[in-house]
């Protein structure tokens, strides 16, 4: 069943900007925590390098810093205790890592040692890291990650895999690849998977990207008449929920959702050239609603910022994305007006 507008109220948003720090270039947050922590990184230079940081909620931001040898990183996500995870070093050698406030940074490993290839996205409360790292053979296979287990490979059997998303129980999502499919999947802390499934069998693919405490997927599939990317809802009582699209647009990603079902990610609308990519909101009630739209008309950034896709949205209903004002391009987070 395919999604239809609403004439229900969306939240109204006031405008943080995270900043750059005192000599930074451009900024962009990735992952947002419930006490508003955001992780992502820094540029201190046009073309230079990035520094994985946490933008903290009173306005303070802390430099990660890299892996032995590394001098870029890229934080990507973050549990409640303020443990980030992401990679170091350069594009084509990247190391996971897991950062503590107490003990610093860490190595995670990699699934070919002699070849480090290995990206972390996220981590739950209990310490469970999760992520991508290249087999021997180079291609990249799903990794889970515990101080105990060290890294695993849940799908040791099949194709390309991924694991993009994972709430504070060790509850996880993503995909893995099949000769003519790709099945977006939902995998228990104990290891049972869910099949996400797909709308249209003349494309079967989908993609899990976030999940909440309830075990609820965000993620996107085909289209079944256009087979561009269309945004989802998973749960395991409906199964697939299509999302929709926005008014006059082609395709949708869904990216994250909170524990009240609301989800954010990126979407396509029309514009005076072609179409133009902005973040979205959606919940049961209102629908899919363009973010950009529902700026509280008295703040002070109000139609100055260009946002691109929302990245991530906390159990406060606070949304991080990053946008563009005048030539400056930065982390943002979007805070509901009470």
């Amino acid at each position: 069943m395919f999604a239809a507008a609403s004439a229900q109220a969306a939240p109204t948003y006031r405008i943080k900007d995270l900043g750059v720090g005192p000599d930074g270039y451009s900024s962009q947050g990735l992952a947002i925590n419930d006490q508003g922590t955001v992780v992502g990184w820094i540029q201190k230079q046009q073309y230079g390098d990035h520094y994985a940081v946490a933008f903290q909620p009173d306005g303070s931001i802390v430099f990660l810093g890299a892996l032995p040898g590394d001098t870029a990183s890229f934080a990507t996500g973050i549990n409640n205790l303020g443990q980030i995870v992401g990679y170091s070093g350069p594009s084509d050698s990247p190391g996971a890592f897991l950062y503590d406030p107490v003990t610093g940074m860490q190595a995670l490993g990699s699934f070919d040692p002699a070849h480090r290839y290995s990206m972390a996205a996220g981590i739950s409360d209990n310490g469970t890291v999760v992520g991508q790292s290249n087999t021997v053979d180079g291609v990249p296979h799903a990794f889970t990650w515990t101080a105990a287990t060290g890294m695993v490979d849940p799908f040791p059997k099949k194709g390309a895999a991924d694991a993009s998303g994972i709430n504070a129980s060790g509850q996880w999502v993503g995909h893995y690849d099949k000769t003519d499919a790709t099945i977006g999947v939902r995998v228990s802390a104990e290891g049972k998977v869910n099949q996400l499934g797909a709308f249209s069998p003349l494309a079967p693919y989908s993609y899990g990207k976030g999940i909440n405490s309830k075990g609820q997927v965000a993620g996107y599939s085909a289209d079944p008449d256009t087979f561009a990317s269309r945004a989802f809802l998973w749960d395991k009582k409906k199964g697939l929920i299509d999302i929709g699209v926005l008014p006059g647009g082609l395709y949708s990603n869904a990216l994250k959702v909170n524990d009240a079902g609301q989800v954010v990610g990126i979407a396509d609308k029309p514009a005076r050239r072609g179409s133009t990519n902005v973040p979205f909101y959606y919940d049961k009630k209102t629908g899919m609603v363009d973010v950009s739209t529902l700026i509280d008309p008295a703040d002070p950034l109000y139609g100055k910022v260009q946002f691109d896709a929302g990245q991530g949205i906390n159990n406060h209903g606070v949304i991080v994305t990053n946008g563009i004002q005048g030539e400056d391009y930065h982390a943002y987070l979007l805070i509901p007006v009470e």
